[in-house]
């Protein structure tokens, strides 16, 4: 078979690899492995989307979750922040995180910090809020 012939098939191939079940739109396949490891989530699973409104709720419950890493309510918040990061994507993340008070911005960040210390991934925006908080401090 000729180059030009096969370069169609191999085209398609390539992108069907952005289908599997492993990855969800809007979630890269690393994200999806950490998530699947770490954080309860299931692959396969469509993750839900996140409005602005959504993100800022989910970020004012986290002044209702226990400051205790070893809590399965903890544990779960920490799980849900994760998720909604990498399915909003950085750039929205971090611009609804930047308009909340300096005490849910600086919680939220100590459960997704993980994701870049840990884990390997790279929200360059988010991960910006946590260096700003930490001159403030």
């Amino acid at each position: 078979m000729k180059l030009t012939a096969a370069l169609p098939l191999l085209l398609f191939m390539s992108s069907c690899s952005r289908l599997l079940p492993s990855s969800a739109p809007g979630v890269q396949t690393k994200e999806a492995q950490v998530l699947s490891q770490c954080y309860y989530w299931k692959p396969g699973d469509t993750p839900a989307k996140y409005s602005d409104a959504d993100l800022e709720k989910l970020f004012l419950s986290v002044r209702k979750a226990p400051s205790t890493e070893l809590d399965e309510r903890a544990q779960q918040c920490c799980a849900q922040l994760v998720q909604a990061l990498a399915v909003a994507g950085d750039k929205p993340f971090a611009r609804v995180l930047a308009q909340q008070p300096d005490d849910v911005r600086k919680e939220v960040l100590h459960y997704v910090s993980s994701t870049w210390t840990s884990r390997g991934l790279s929200y360059p925006r988010t991960q910006a809020l946590a260096r700003v908080g930490n001159k403030r401090a």
